[in-house]
């Protein structure tokens, strides 16, 4: 996973290792958040949530995502190496980067693993 935190480049946020299921992957504040991205060149997918807070960490919602293959809230989304049987969430597959954007202002940034255990590598 990268963010882009105004420099207008993506810089990394997580080192590609596996992420248990209910394990918390990132909380981060930033001061400004212009987008996240997400990919998993691996067949080892991953399921969870990626979500942010404009009001400082005192509630969060959904990212949107710009480019996914199927979907396009990140509250269930699922990034995969290859492409996986149809789900009920948003999927980002084949080892693809997608892009996901707030709708407002981020101030903190909240990814968890879901339902799957799995990978989650640099966007």
């Amino acid at each position: 996973m990268s963010v882009n935190h105004g420099s207008g480049d993506y810089a990394s946020v997580t080192t590609g290792q596996k992420w248990e299921t209910g394990s918390t992957v990132l909380i981060a504040a930033y001061s400004t958040l212009l987008g996240v991205k997400v990919r998993n060149p691996t067949t080892d997918g991953w399921i969870g949530s990626v979500e942010y807070s404009s009001d400082g960490g005192d509630s969060y919602v959904p990212f949107l995502c710009t480019d996914c293959t199927v979907g396009s809230s990140t509250a269930s989304i699922l990034v995969d190496g290859d492409s996986a049987p149809t789900t009920q969430v948003t999927t980002c597959l084949d080892g693809n980067s997608c892009i996901l954007v707030a709708v407002t202002g981020v101030s903190a940034l909240f990814v968890s693993a879901g339902v799957a255990a799995g990978q989650l590598l640099n966007g």
